[in-house]
């Protein structure tokens, strides 16, 4: 945690600036490699917060390759299933677009996704009937990031075969019994 906020810190000084915007650049993408196995099956709250920011000073990398990984990871989070998490990457994705829209590399829509960062309650469920999913979808759509399926999607909810009562057979048997 400690370490996420001092390459924060300096990154949002430039102090990795050099490094980020050369053509040979590695750093970028172990960093964000880093931060995403840092974020995988993490609950807690405060580090995946201090993620979004490191994050975000990624997209200034050069590299399209590991420019489109970290906002595939930015989208994650906001249909992570913690609403504070998904409020926190909204606000500071939205801060980040509207200082510097050249971290995005596909031609989009900006504005209308600087919109719907602002104006969505992300609070709400992510399934219907809130729907956050869909409105990520849409953000993602704008923003020119390919989404997997099984993230487009949700995870695949499994059925579960119900169980066989044996002693229903033996309650239809004997009420036609008559006992």
């Amino acid at each position: 945690m400690p370490l996420l906020v001092t390459v924060d810190k300096l990154m949002s000084q430039g102090c990795f600036d050099d490094l980020l915007e050369r053509e040979d650049n590695t750093f970028a993408k172990e960093l964000g490699l880093r931060i995403r196995r840092e974020a995988t099956r993490c609950t807690d709250v405060k580090r995946l917060m201090a993620c979004v920011p490191v994050a975000l000073n990624i997209l200034h990398c050069v590299d399209g390759n590991t420019n489109s990984t970290t906002m595939l990871f930015l989208m994650r989070l906001l249909a992570y299933r913690f609403p504070r998490i998904r409020t926190h990457t909204s606000e500071q994705l939205y801060i980040k677009l509207i200082e510097d829209s050249s971290v995005v590399r596909a031609p989009v829509s900006l504005d209308e996704a600087t919109d719907l960062l602002s104006q969505t309650n992300w609070n709400r469920d992510l399934d219907p009937p809130g729907n956050i999913r869909e409105t990520r979808n849409k953000v993602a759509e704008l923003l020119g990031v390919a989404l997997p399926d099984n993230d487009r999607d949700g995870p695949v909810v499994k059925q579960v075969a119900k169980a066989n009562d044996e002693f229903a057979s033996y309650a239809a048997l004997v009420s036609t019994a008559g006992f």
